[in-house]
């Protein structure tokens, strides 16, 4: 369990890293003839839109959310350990099927 919330963390970091730092990259053409960036921004400017992945919702979202998953993989890997070490002292009382087998045909015989 703790390697998956190892795991887990590794993958949150990269994606919140490419989250901040990333952007993406918007290029045109008419034809064969390349649109200017200069033309591109202002277009972006004028309709709202941002290349940034920070400045959008869907995006951070993806980049919060599995933080949870690791804080929950973590917990889990923390209560099974915990669970294993406990699990040393317990003692089955209860009987088995042979047991109560073996007892119920000694009773008939006596």
């Amino acid at each position: 369990m703790f390697f998956g919330a190892l795991w887990v963390l590794a993958t949150v970091i990269a994606c919140d890293v490419l989250f901040v730092t990333g952007s993406s990259k918007i290029s045109a053409t008419i034809g064969e003839i390349a649109v200017p960036q200069s033309v591109i921004q202002q277009i972006e400017q004028e309709i709202g839109v941002s290349p940034e992945y920070k400045d959008k919702w869907y995006l951070r979202l993806c980049a919060i959310l599995p933080w949870f998953a690791f804080l929950f993989a973590t917990l889990s890997g923390l209560l099974l350990s915990r669970t294993t070490r406990n699990h040393k002292d317990y003692v089955v009382t209860e009987e088995t099927e042979s047991d109560k087998i073996e007892r119920a045909s000694d009773a008939k015989q006596v």
